[in-house]
C-alpha cells in the first residue's frame, strides 16, 4: 500500500483541485491510500468529508495583515500545527506529500521537507501564494496552470499541466435542452449568466440589481451566493432566475451566451473548458490580489474582457455591448478555448504516481 498526503484548503480554489487529484490518483491506482489534511474550522473540513473522504484537521490559521490583533495565537498555532504534522507524517509514512495551497499545506509541506519526504505543489493561480513560494524551494515538482511562472519558481521544476477539475465540463446539445428545462428558461432569448463564486460577490450583486432594467431584452441566470440571496430574491421574474447557489454549473454554462464571473482559478479553468464569451470582474479582497493577476493573464491574450471591481458603469456597458457583438464573442471564444487543458487531473496524477514508482 502506498500512502499519499494531500494538504491544504481554505478556499474552493484549493479544495476542489485537491479532491480532483485525490480521486484521480485512486482511479489510476486503486492500491494507493489518500490522506487529506486541512485546517480546523476551515471549509475543507466539511467539503472533503461530504465527498466521503477522511480529513485530518490541524490547529492553524493565517497571519492577519490588517487585523493585527487577531494574531495573538499565531505562533502558538504554528508550533502546534508543526508538531501535529510531524505526528501524522511519522504515523502515515507517506511516499509523497502534495501541497495545494492554504495554511495546512504550509505546515505539512515544510515538516515533510525537514523529514526528507518528497513534496510537490500545485499552483493554479497566475500569482503564487506565500505558502507555495515557501515550499517551492525544496519541492520536487511544481504543477502550474499558467505560462511564465518561471518568474516565481525554478523553471526546471515547473510542469504546466493546467488546473485539475473534478469533472470535465463539456456541454452538448442534449445538455442544452435539459438545461433550459432545469432553469425554466427559453431557448429563443439570450441568456446572461452571473456567478460571483460559491459565496457570492457583493459588488456585482449590487451593480446588477441597480441596473436590472437594462436587462429587459435578455434572460438573467443569477447566482447571488447564500449570504445575499434574501436581498435579491424579490427581483425574480419569468426572465430573471435568481439562485443562492447553482449546483448544476454544467447546465448553466451550456446555455449561457455571456458569462460574468469573478476570477478564481477554478472558475477560469471551467471557463477555458466550456469556452464562453466572458467578462471577469476580479475580487480585490483576496490574498496577493491573485484574482486580478488571473484576469490580466487572460485579458492579455484577448481571451476575456476584464472590469475592475466597483466599476459599475463599465461593467454594465461591457455586458450589453458583448451580448450584441457576435464578432467579439467569436474572438473571445477562440482565444479562451486555446487555454484549456482538459486532461490536467489525469496528467498531474500520472506524474505523482510515476514519482512514487521511481
Amino acid at each position: 500500500m502506498q500512502n499519499i498526503i494531500i494538504s491544504g484548503g481554505g478556499t474552493g480554489g484549493h479544495i476542489y483541485p485537491a479532491l480532483a487529484i485525490g480521486e484521480e490518483l485512486l482511479r489510476q491506482n486503486p492500491n494507493v491510500k489518500i490522506y487529506f489534511i486541512g485546517a480546523i474550522g476551515r471549509m475543507e473540513m466539511d467539503i472533503i468529508a461530504k465527498h466521503n473522504h477522511r480529513i485530518i484537521g490541524l490547529w492553524i490559521s493565517g497571519w492577519h495583515r490588517k487585523q493585527w490583533w487577531r494574531n495573538s495565537l499565531f505562533f502558538i498555532k504554528l508550533l502546534i500545527s508543526l508538531l501535529q504534522s510531524f505526528y501524522w507524517l511519522i504515523k502515515i509514512k507517506p511516499q509523497i506529500v502534495v501541497g495545494v495551497g492554504g495554511y495546512a499545506s504550509g505546515a505539512v509541506g515544510k515538516m515533510a521537507q525537514w523529514l526528507n519526504i518528497d513534496t510537490v505543489i500545485l499552483e493554479v493561480n497566475s500569482y503564487p501564494g506565500m505558502t507555495n513560494k515557501l515550499l517551492s524551494k525544496k519541492a520536487k515538482k511544481i504543477f502550474v496552470a499558467h505560462n511564465n511562472m518561471d518568474k516565481y519558481f525554478n523553471i526546471n521544476k515547473i510542469l504546466n499541466l493546467g488546473s485539475p477539475l473534478r469533472h470535465n465540463i463539456q456541454p452538448n446539445i442534449l445538455q442544452h435542452l435539459e438545461a433550459y428545462q432545469y432553469f425554466e428558461l427559453s431557448s429563443s432569448q439570450k441568456i446572461l449568466l452571473i456567478v460571483g463564486g460559491s459565496l457570492g460577490a457583493k459588488s456585482i450583486n449590487q451593480n446588477i440589481a441597480k441596473h436590472i432594467k437594462s436587462f429587459e431584452n435578455v434572460q438573467l441566470l443569477w447566482q447571488t451566493g447564500k449570504l445575499y440571496f434574501d436581498a435579491y430574491k424579490h427581483l425574480t421574474t419569468e426572465n430573471i432566475k435568481i439562485h443562492p447557489f447553482i449546483d448544476r454549473m454544467d447546465f448553466a454554462y451550456s446555455i449561457a451566451n455571456v458569462v460574468v464571473a469573478r476570477a478564481g482559478a477554478m472558475t477560469i479553468a471551467e471557463l477555458t473548458q466550456i469556452a464562453k464569451p466572458t467578462i471577469l470582474c476580479p475580487s480585490p479582497n483576496v490574498a496577493e490580489d491573485h484574482q486580478t493577476h488571473n484576469a490580466m493573464s487572460l485579458s492579455a491574450q484577448n481571451a476575456c474582457l476584464m472590469v475592475k471591481d466597483n466599476d459599475d458603469e463599465k461593467l454594465i456597458q461591457n455586458i450589453l455591448s458583448l451580448l450584441e457583438d457576435t464578432n467579439l464573442q467569436d474572438v473571445l471564444v477562440h482565444n479562451i478555448r486555446k487555454l484549456a487543458k482538459p486532461n490536467a487531473r489525469k496528467d498531474i496524477a500520472k506524474e505523482i504516481l510515476t514519482m512514487i514508482k521511481h
